[in-house]
């Protein structure tokens, strides 16, 4: 009973920290209390209202020096368990991922995972996002970023961001990238100051509602040729 209420007190306090947030303005306020009210009334995951800013990196960052003893290269199969184990994920859509194509970059220290981060290429659709938000269409030379994470005991490290910069310039210096795109939710302002920090720039927001009957997707931002409805394939 005492280990119950505390998971309750700690989400409690959670949740009480994200609506003092100074930097989330009325609409994110409002999702934070949509999200958990459809939470509690167990109608999510089937229906689901998120907010994320789309940002774009057209060349390759500088890297950092540093972390001589940090290992960073390409994720495979035989590195799935490891990648499962940063977030506590179930290891079968990290093989599917690799399986498929999708380019994985880890970071290791004395063989174990530390962070990682995904990569898509185009112009094949991205799929992981279709149950919410509809599939991407990506164009060929577009690369899209996905499922950064790195460990709790590692995230002031600097590991993460000495491997995003590495996984990045690769991207454009031996996979042929024109340009890196990735989608982060509003309310994660540290991540996209980090996104910024890289060179990545803002080109909008989307505004999703994913219900049985099919997904609900507005766009505002530099491009506003790119307003959707009711859509199943959104192109970038």
């Amino acid at each position: 009973m005492k280990r119950a209420l505390d998971v309750v007190a700690r989400k409690l306090g959670s949740f009480s920290a994200q609506l003092r947030r100074e930097d989330l303005g009325p609409l994110d306020r409002g999702i934070v209390l949509l999200q958990r009210a459809l939470a509690g009334a167990g109608l999510a995951p089937h229906l689901d209202v998120r907010r994320h800013r789309v940002l774009e990196l057209g060349q390759a960052p500088t890297i950092l020096r540093g972390l001589r003893d940090l290992e960073i290269r390409g994720a495979t199969l035989e590195d799935a368990r490891g990648i499962a184990a940063v977030k506590g994920t179930e290891v079968a859509p990290i093989e599917d991922r690799l399986r498929r194509g999708d380019l994985g970059f880890i970071g290791l220290l004395q063989g174990r995972v530390l962070c990682h981060v995904f990569f898509h290429a185009g112009p094949e659709p991205f799929h992981e996002d279709a149950r919410t938000m509809g599939a991407w269409c990506i164009e060929a030379g577009t690369f899209w970023s996905y499922d950064a994470a790195t460990t709790q005991d590692s995230m002031a490290s600097g590991i993460f961001v000495k491997v995003f910069q590495t996984a990045l310039a690769e991207l454009f210096t031996a996979r042929g990238a024109a340009r890196v795109l990735c989608r982060i939710d509003v309310a994660h302002g540290p991540s996209i100051a980090l996104h910024e920090r890289l060179g990545f720039c803002s080109l909008g927001e989307l505004l999703t509602l994913a219900t049985p009957a099919g997904n609900l997707v507005s766009w505002g931002g530099t491009h506003p040729q790119r307003k959707f409805g009711r859509s199943a394939a959104i192109s970038f």
